[in-house]
């Protein structure tokens, strides 16, 4: 009698650890993600904005024409509205508001840039922006 209950424990014990594994996975891609997007963060809110067009990923680079005008674009604030999205291993997506001034009108505006993201499948699991950079007009 105790030997089921004893195989039905193992087994939950087995379904709870390889639930542990695939999350562990989820979460160091969550990790590199998080890097990345903080970095990309990084240079919106404190570097240069042309330095962007460096996260694009490659195919979109080569066919995307940087907006001009940039060096006239002051960066006053990035919210995240909504935190990253894992949607799948290699894709996620995440919101944020981006306020900013074009410093010749002293004119402040907001955009909303929902940001997606692509990792490729090697194993060094570099994180891509798969959309165009917003517009700063």
């Amino acid at each position: 009698m105790k030997l089921p209950v004893i195989h039905l424990t193992l087994s939950i014990l087995l379904l709870v650890s390889l639930a542990g594994c695939k999350d562990v996975k989820d979460y160091q891609s969550g990790v590199d993600l998080g890097s990345v997007l903080s970095k990309y963060e990084t240079m919106v809110r404190w570097g240069s904005l042309e330095q962007t067009y460096g996260f694009l990923e490659p195919e979109l680079a080569a066919k995307t024409r940087m907006q001009s005008g940039l060096d006239n674009i002051r960066i006053t604030g990035y919210d995240v509205v909504m935190r990253p999205v894992l949607l799948s291993e290699t894709t996620a997506t995440q919101t944020v508001r981006i306020s900013f001034v074009l410093q010749d009108r002293q004119v402040e505006r907001t955009i909303t840039d929902e940001q997606q993201w692509v990792s490729d499948e090697q194993e060094t699991r570099h994180w891509w922006r798969a959309n165009p950079i917003p517009e700063y007009r």
